[in-house]
């Protein structure tokens, strides 16, 4: 096995790791971050942007957005 093809941390993130568990940091899970909430995720646009993609497999990204907004007028 090559070792290219295994994942490593880049130098800084070893060092800010390395601050974390120094200063008393003892778990390696992501911490919870506070986020805004996906306003454009919900269950309507998911069924919406499917039922688009169904009918035109080729459909653009411009296009479900403009029809997304078309819907939602």
């Amino acid at each position: 096995m090559s070792t290219r093809s295994l994942p490593t941390l880049s130098r800084t993130q070893v060092f800010e790791w390395h601050k974390a568990f120094s200063e008393g940091r003892e778990v390696i899970e992501n911490l919870h971050r506070a986020s805004r909430p996906s306003a454009s995720v919900n269950d309507d646009n998911i069924e919406n942007v499917t039922e688009i993609v169904l009918e035109n497999r080729r459909v653009g990204i411009r296009e479900i957005a403009e029809a997304l907004l078309w819907i939602d007028s």
